[in-house]
């Protein structure tokens, strides 16, 4: 497998997507006035194409505008957008992934349900062909690399929801006090959610939960002294977790970030190999897949941290969209990464 040209990162309050050269972080390509506001992104390889969930007109999960329901898909040649999918009735698409036949895009949905639930787009028709309930508002998840089962983090919800993705239907609740985004480990023995979520209950200690795959239940807790937005598993059985810091007297309705960290796990052990330092609230992570580098999307900052992860030290720092816009409430220059 040749190494990703092209890095291509969301900027959420910017409603654009740009294109950075991966070998020397060069911008090559800009996409912008895209429809408010664009979250999460995923690369359709076989038909060289990108998604993009738009989930509200504007905010965050915790204070946001009206519910969006398109899915933007843009041409990653020609970086035009090609045409959009309407999810309706479904709506607040989040999280995105691509089954591992690539055959059905999926996507988290705040609404169209009682509550949330994940959508499956069949992406030769680009119709929803399943829709499956999680009893929570559902915002990132994460599949099993057969396809056949999904985790959703519900944010505030007390339980990560376990779907099963051929039958169609909500399978199990793991309580945990509110989660973030998740993981599963690349033999699909275990899956990682880093709790609680942020703005939940900033004073319950930080843990990543391990559940094992096969009994859906919960193994083993990791601390942390710091939250955590994200985990993610790389090629070489690495750990990435992006840990948020925020400065004296920050508040759930006051988060007040300050740079970040990427902190690199050993999978079998558990113990920590390495850490560097990232930018404001690293919410998104990514690696290559070789495995030797890391991605951190880092919202608040609107950075974009490339770390080497053999000799553990930030290769560039990629701005984004690092000016606020007078017209947002919220400043949040990346979110979605996609590698090309």
């Amino acid at each position: 497998m040749s190494s990703p040209s092209t890095l291509a990162v969301i900027s959420q309050s910017g409603e654009s997507l740009s294109f950075f050269n991966n070998n020397t972080g060069e911008l090559t390509g800009r996409l912008e006035n895209l429809p408010a506001e664009p979250h999460d992104l995923a690369y359709d390889s076989p038909r060289n194409l990108l998604y993009v969930s738009h989930t509200y007109s504007h905010g965050h999960y915790f204070a946001h505008g009206s519910i969006c329901n398109t899915i933007s898909i843009i041409d990653a040649t020609t970086k035009k957008v090609t045409d959009t999918i309407d999810l309706s009735p479904f709506g607040g698409p989040h999280g995105l992934s691509i089954s591992p036949d690539n055959s059905i895009l999926y996507a988290t949905v705040e609404t169209g349900f009682p509550t949330g639930g994940l959508v499956g787009i069949d992406l030769a028709s680009r119709a929803v062909v399943k829709s499956i309930p999680c009893d929570g508002r559902a915002h990132w998840f994460t599949l099993t690399p057969d396809g056949k089962k999904a985790y959703t983090s519900n944010m505030t919800s007390p339980f990560v929801s376990v779907l099963d993705l051929e039958r169609e239907q909500l399978a199990k609740k793991i309580p945990v006090t509110g989660s973030n985004q998740g993981a599963v480990s690349r033999d699909g023995r275990f899956a990682y959610f880093p709790t609680p979520s942020a703005q939940m209950k900033l004073e319950v200690p930080p843990t990543i939960e391990v559940v094992d795959t096969s009994t859906d239940e919960i193994v083993k807790t990791v601390p942390f002294d710091e939250g955590i937005l994200a985990v993610h598993v790389t090629a070489r059985r690495k750990i990435l977790v992006a840990v948020y810091r925020l400065e004296e007297g920050a508040s759930a309705a006051a988060l007040k970030p300050r740079p970040g960290r990427l902190v690199v796990l050993d999978a079998t052990s558990l113990e920590r190999v390495g850490e560097v330092e990232v930018g404001k609230f690293p919410l998104a992570l990514k690696s290559s897949p070789d495995g030797l580098t890391g991605y951190v999307a880092n919202v608040f900052g609107g950075t974009v941290t490339v770390v080497d992860l053999a000799e553990m030290a930030v290769r560039r720092t990629i701005e984004v969209d690092t000016t606020p816009r007078a017209d947002k409430a919220f400043h949040q220059g990346a979110h979605g990464m996609a590698l090309i």
